[in-house]
């Protein structure tokens, strides 16, 4: 999964950076470990030890079912 940008003439933020007029990677701060992170798929070791489930859409994985749009419980959780 690509990060995220953000534009600072025009504010627009979107994943694909060539939809922008000047794109700049859009950092996060993580809650787990308190890093800043660009990318949208950061799972730190904190994090990873929360996981328990997984979007049967993206992939994506979290701590709770309604951050994801078609969650499913992942094995052994």
């Amino acid at each position: 999964m690509s990060e995220l940008h953000t534009c600072p003439n025009c504010g627009g933020l979107t994943k694909k950076e060539g939809h922008l007029c000047a794109p700049v990677p859009n950092p996060t701060k993580c809650d787990y470990c308190n890093g800043v992170t660009e990318s949208a798929r950061h799972a730190c070791v904190q994090m990873r030890e929360k996981l328990e489930y997984v979007c049967d859409a993206c992939g994506r994985m979290a701590v709770s079912a309604d951050l994801l749009c078609q969650p499913s419980k992942l094995k052994g959780c």
